[in-house]
């Protein structure tokens, strides 16, 4: 996964460069299961995990657009973990894909469109 995300604030990061996982069982109705590290807004490293489901809105594993949520946690913006909760959309063609998430502002932490390109190794 290639993360990109960006704020309209000058006093954030706007490069926000990461790597992760993403597992997925196969079928309209997937299991998935992410992880990973980026450099935040705030120029420090998130370490992130979660869990979630999508479903298959259009298509087949050769082009397709999905929809769905991840929960979980991430560490770099606050003290301790910070709670998620990310509504997702996905589209790919072939191997590749590109999701959408939103994350919501908490606490110190403003919201956020995360853009995460994926390539499908198997």
């Amino acid at each position: 996964n290639i993360y990109i995300a960006g704020h309209p604030e000058e006093r954030y990061n706007e490069n926000n460069p990461g790597v992760g996982f993403r597992y997925e069982t196969p079928g309209d109705f997937r299991k998935i299961a992410i992880g990973g590290v980026y450099l935040n807004s705030i120029r420090m490293a998130t370490y992130y995990a979660g869990a979630g489901l999508k479903w298959r809105i259009f298509g087949d594993d050769k082009t397709y657009l999905d929809a769905g949520f991840v929960a979980g946690g991430a560490t770099g913006y606050n003290p301790g973990i910070s709670p998620v909760a990310l509504p997702l959309l996905s589209v790919g063609v072939d191997r590749v894909s590109v999701s959408v998430m939103a994350f919501p502002e908490y606490k110190e932490s403003p919201a956020t469109i995360m853009i995460v390109s994926s390539l499908r190794l198997k």
